[in-house]
């Protein structure tokens, strides 16, 4: 995720497509690729960038673009036509790309579901996930293929299934930081509706933190929102219970007295979700 909000800062800062070649340039020095970048024009909407990024991709790579388009409004062009145009390249031995083809995968999934083919849409998820945790384990790719197929799941009232794969995202293990926040996010939903609201608040702590270190904002809101709702169940002491269950937050004894210190980390967090529950 650090990557695309770097692509999305240099991208921002280049107006002109006569600085395209700059703007490549150093995005391979910091192994920033190509394709990053065409995401990040289309969500800034600067097309002349885009356009000029368009002729330096592959084929199969335009596809992902071009759904990309679709999904944001800014095309109406058939989605399937173009997911299958990209498989065929993406497949073919001469220009193969297995990142590509996962991720493309992933797109004809929504599609299928979309149309109510559930079962064939659940095929697509669990491949281009086991696919990426195979060519690029804890890569952006990844985390997309984990958080779709958790949606599904979700979606079709597989709750807990959707709460297993959230466990297989460890907080030591390779996905990026932005992905295990909004994982812990959707695990504490789940945890919060099946009334195991002292787990919920433990991973919906972590997710806050992880998520505002990520700089995703409005997710971090939607966590502590969350949080607050369940916290008010403990009727003031849910601090000092949050801080036992997971020895981040500040720890309180019977009588509400602070018995472990509150880092720098924790009081940016505490106040962050003190103004928000202030202004409801």
């Amino acid at each position: 995720m650090a990557s695309y909000l770097r692509a999305l800062e240099l991208v921002d800062k280049t107006d002109l497509t006569s600085s395209v070649e700059e703007l490549i340039e150093r995005s391979s020095l910091e192994e920033i690729d190509i394709r990053t970048l065409a995401e990040a024009a289309i969500e800034l909407e600067k097309f002349d960038i885009f356009t000029a990024l368009t002729p330096h991709l592959s084929v199969a790579e335009n596809c992902v673009l071009e759904i990309l388009d679709i999904r944001l409004g800014k095309s109406a062009s058939d989605p399937m036509h173009i997911i299958e145009k990209g498989l065929k390249f993406a497949r073919d031995p001469a220009t193969r790309d297995s990142l590509v083809e996962a991720r493309l995968r992933i797109e004809r999934g929504l599609c299928l579901y979309e149309k109510g083919n559930v079962s064939a849409a659940r095929a697509e998820f669990e491949w281009a996930q086991h696919r990426f945790a195979t060519i690029a384990e804890g890569s952006r790719g990844h985390g997309l293929a984990t958080l779709n197929r958790i949606a599904f799941h979700l979606s079709i009232g597989e709750d807990l299934l959707a709460l297993h794969l959230c466990s297989e995202v460890t907080r030591d293990g390779p996905h990026l930081t932005l992905t295990k926040g909004l994982v812990r996010l959707e695990a504490g939903r789940i945890l919060s509706a099946y009334g195991r609201n002292d787990e919920a608040l433990r991973v919906l702590w972590i997710s806050a933190h992880l998520l505002i270190e990520s700089a995703a904002f409005d997710a971090a809101e939607t966590a502590s929102h969350l949080w607050l709702k369940i916290a008010r169940s403990y009727q003031g002491q849910a601090m000092g219970q949050l801080g036992l269950l997971t020895g981040i937050g500040p720890c309180c004894d019977e009588e509400g007295v602070v018995s472990s210190p509150i880092s720098d980390f924790d009081l940016e967090i505490i106040t962050k979700i003190s103004s928000i529950s202030n202004s409801l």
